[in-house]
């Protein structure tokens, strides 16, 4: 049985809180019953089999309020932010299998006409540094010198999103984007950006620290039983009966 990562925060998005029942049960569907390059082949009598309520084109639409979150192409319904949000980012050597699956889905969707790269956005971070040794006089290019990752400015949002999904911090990643959107890019609203992802860690650094619940003494303490009647009169006459031998004592 395949598993599937599932957003949380939907249920308290008023955009999902506003679809009707059968609607959020139809997006529902749609995630669970794409591929592994978040794309649906188009099955309304399978889609309405299981939900058990016809659907259509327009519900299909009525998911893009606000925001396009899904693109129909070729009989094939692609979900814009499925990659960046369960595959995660697409670059670098050690590929896991569902990963490579996803490039090989991608491959197979060009050859059909439908580009999911520019729409899911796969990124290759380039790679710089490789020449003619580090330093005057060592080798004549043999030598590898340090490898450094650019990043594009401005970066596409899927990239954003799932750098942060990564730190666990995914509910930041479109306040981080709007507003380096907002002031071009730049540090402190001067210099240009050179490292996006250098950014990011400073943005989550900066981010407030949830606070500590407070501890009072009085809560260790247990609580105390009232004494009711015959008890009073039982510890009197104990007092009393102590009094007694401790005067005979003397």
């Amino acid at each position: 049985m395949s598993k599937r990562f599932t957003e949380t925060n939907k249920w308290s998005d008023p955009w999902y809180r506003r679809l009707s029942p059968v609607r959020k049960v139809f997006w529902l569907f749609i995630c669970d019953n794409c591929d592994n390059a978040g794309v649906w082949t188009i099955d309304y009598d399978l889609a309405a089999f299981h939900i058990i309520n016809p659907v259509d084109e327009k519900d299909l639409l009525s998911f893009n309020e606000g925001k396009e979150r899904v693109h129909i192409e070729k009989e094939c319904v692609i979900i814009r932010d499925f990659i960046p949000f369960q595959i995660g980012n697409l670059s670098g050597s050690n590929l896991s299998n569902l990963q490579k699956n996803c490039l090989t889905l991608i491959d197979k969707y060009k050859k059909r006409g439908i580009i999911l790269t520019g729409k899911l956005r796969v990124s290759y971070p380039k790679r710089s540094g490789i020449g003619k040794g580090i330093g005057k006089g060592i080798g004549k290019g043999n030598s590898k010198g340090n490898k450094k990752t650019i990043y594009k400015i401005p970066p596409e949002l899927p990239d954003v999103i799932a750098y942060f999904k990564d730190q666990n911090q995914s509910s930041e990643a479109h306040k981080f984007f709007d507003y380096f959107s907002s002031n071009g890019w730049k540090v402190g609203g001067k210099a240009p950006m050179k490292d996006w992802h250098a950014a990011a860690r400073n943005w989550i650094r900066r981010l407030p620290k949830k606070p500590q619940a407070t501890i009072h003494n009085s809560d260790l303490l247990p609580e105390r039983t009232p004494i009711d009647k015959k008890g009073k009169a039982f510890v009197k006459g104990l007092v009393e009966d102590l009094g007694q031998k401790v005067d005979a004592s003397k």
